[in-house]
């Protein structure tokens, strides 16, 4: 089983997954080549069984997605 995993796919983009993949969040466009990136990942507790994954790059607006995923534990502070 794993809880959070940020990776990036076959075509370069950013994705950020939660549970299993119950939940995913994927950059709209391939990470730059040849030059550092921040990535930033974060998990919040949005209620009723549901988390909202963000991913940011650099300073640039954050891809954001709300999903359920029947997680119920504590969430705590997760930094990626």
């Amino acid at each position: 089983s794993q809880y959070a995993v940020l990776s990036i796919d076959a075509y370069g983009k950013a994705r950020f997954a939660f549970l299993d993949n119950a939940a995913a969040v994927t950059t709209a466009a391939p990470l730059p080549t040849g030059k550092w990136v921040c990535l930033t990942a974060s998990i919040a507790a949005a209620g009723a069984g549901q988390v909202t994954l963000a991913l940011y790059v650099d300073d640039g607006a954050p891809v954001v997605t709300t999903a359920a995923t029947g997680f119920t534990g504590s969430l705590g502070q997760l930094t990626v």
